[in-house]
Parts: C-alpha cells; structure tokens; sequence
C-alpha cells in the first residue's frame, strides 16, 4: 500500500483549513463553554462547602436548643425565684411582700426587738447588675437572739447582705442572756434602677 497519496492529500490545502478551522472550533468551544463551567463548578463547590459548614453550625445551635428546651421548666422556676430574690419592685414598705414586714417577723421569730428600721434610697451598687436599698436597724436582743436573728437574714426570701454590725452592752459581768443594743446596716437588692 502506497501511503505517499494519502499524506499529499493531508498536506493538501483544503484539508489543512478543515483541519485547523477543527481545532480553532474545539479551542473556541473550550474557551466559551468548558473553562467557564469549570470556573462556575468551582464557585457551587465553594458555595455547597460554605453551605455545609453554616448546616453544622446550625445542627449544633439546635442540639443546644433542644438541650435548653427539656431544661426550660427548671429555668423557669428559677427565672421565678431569682425574680422574688432579687424583684423589680424597689418598695420595701408595700407590694406583695414588703421586706420591712419580712424583718420584723424574723426579729420576731429570733426573739430580738427592733427599735427603728429605716430604709433609704435605691443606689447603683458597683459590679453588679441590680441596685441596692440601704436599710439601718436599731435592737436589741441577747447574744443567741442577735445571732440567730444575724442567720435568719441570710435566709430571708429576698436577697440581703449585712453591710455592718456595732453591738453594745456586753461586758465582763455580762453573761450570753444579757440584753444587748446592736445597730445593723444591710443592703437589700433590687432589679430597679436609681432615680437620676
């Protein structure tokens, strides 16, 4: 077989064209459609990886969710004990619950006897997220009587610290049933903001 015709036929001038008119058309399709789609694959791979990542993340928030969601009557129950621990309503003297009645029935009950109770003003207490309300009070009471009333403050419904204690009346010739006068200063907190 004489392959010299067919190679002059390959070589000829139209088949050349054909040949590279071919090519050019086969770059021209890979230039306008393949090297776009490949670029536009490129950004959906992009687009789906981000895409996944923010599904994670939320899979994750709703895991917390559902956790948050079996521990909501707990949290409810403390939003309810935190709210008369530490109320909005900075009255001391009325409301559901006034605290000066809470004290004189704890003075009662510890059997000291108050001789004045005097609430001030809500102030800004630094470093915390709710107000206070000074209150001074004036007893007396013996040793076990002061002592006991001092604990039963730390256990009242509403949330109080003892800022001060000055005790007087005690002495060598004293015994732990003698009567003494103590002069308290406590700090009752509320969510209520200062008056500007």
């Amino acid at each position: 077989m004489n392959r010299t015709p067919q190679l002059t036929y390959l070589r000829s001038k139209p088949v050349l064209i054909a040949i590279v008119v071919a090519i050019v058309v086969i770059l021209i399709w890979l230039v306008a459609f393949f090297f776009p789609e490949n670029s536009k694959a490129s950004k959906l791979q992009a687009q789906d990886h981000s895409l996944q990542s923010q599904v994670a993340r939320d899979n994750a928030k709703l895991v917390a969710l559902r956790a948050t969601s079996k521990a909501t009557p707990q949290l409810r129950t403390l939003e309810a004990q935190y709210a008369s621990y530490v109320p909005a309503q900075p009255d001391v003297l009325n409301g559901p619950s006034p605290y000066v009645d809470m004290i004189d029935s704890t003075a009662t009950r510890t059997g000291i006897k108050l001789t004045s109770i005097t609430p001030g003003s809500v102030t800004a207490v630094p470093g915390l997220a709710f107000s206070g309300i000074p209150v001074s009070i004036a007893a007396t009471g013996t040793y076990d009587a002061l002592l006991s009333f001092i604990k039963a403050v730390y256990q009242l419904p509403r949330l109080t610290s003892i800022q001060s204690v000055s005790i007087s009346g005690g002495g060598p010739t004293t015994n732990r049933g003698s009567t003494l006068t103590a002069s308290m200063s406590l700090e009752v907190y509320t969510m209520a903001r200062p008056a500007s």
